[in-house]
């Protein structure tokens, strides 16, 4: 990412890198659910809220997979 200043105040371009940009969302996702919610939706939200989830539940973190699940399930 370029910062502003360095684009002088033009939109520059840069190559994407979907792995950084995973792991930032599932950041963020996990950090602050509910801006997440507010930011995404409900309905975007809770597809990939599932999705990480299951991800953490996959890499052995069941506590914050549960954690996911459960705030999924109180915001039905």
């Amino acid at each position: 990412m370029t910062p502003v200043s360095d684009a002088r105040g033009r939109i520059a371009l840069s190559r994407a890198d979907p792995g950084t940009a995973r792991r930032l969302l599932d950041d963020a996702l996990l950090a602050e659910p509910s801006s997440a919610l507010r930011t995404f939706g409900h309905a975007l939200f809770r597809s990939h809220g599932i999705l990480t989830a299951d991800w953490l539940r996959d890499t052995f973190d069941l506590k914050g997979s549960r954690a996911m699940r459960r705030f999924l399930q109180d915001q039905r």
